[in-house]
């Protein structure tokens, strides 16, 4: 059984516990101190609100084999600084051309403070 506890503004995972069926059902009859897995998220972003933005980046010297990865390096060199990029490049938009040139498109991602 996994627990998920996510924080509502920033839409990520605060922390995730883990436990086998089990040690869950002598947790549910009242039994103490069983044991689980814990991993925490990334908890600078707890509490700030997520902006997102698509962006597009120029891909060149590519083949339909590698044209993931060459679009993911393209995304984190032409990221502006403070957003990360996520570099999924699964969808029907993903890949396009504009005037003989391709483009790889993909979501950008920042966290900021409310006030900002």
């Amino acid at each position: 059984m996994t627990i998920r506890v996510n924080d509502a503004a920033s839409r990520v995972c605060v922390c995730e516990v883990s436990i086998g069926l089990a040690e869950f059902i002598k947790c549910l009859t009242g039994l103490a101190h069983t044991e689980m897995e814990f991993n925490h998220g990334d908890l600078s972003k707890v509490g700030k609100k997520m902006e997102h933005r698509k962006i597009s980046v120029k891909i060149k010297d590519y083949d339909f084999s590698n044209r993931k990865e060459v679009a993911t390096k393209a995304a984190l060199e032409n990221t502006p600084e403070g957003w990360e990029p996520d570099c999924y490049f699964s969808s029907q938009d993903s890949f396009y051309t504009k005037d003989g040139e391709d483009y790889a498109r993909c979501m950008i991602r920042r966290w900021v403070n409310e006030t900002e």
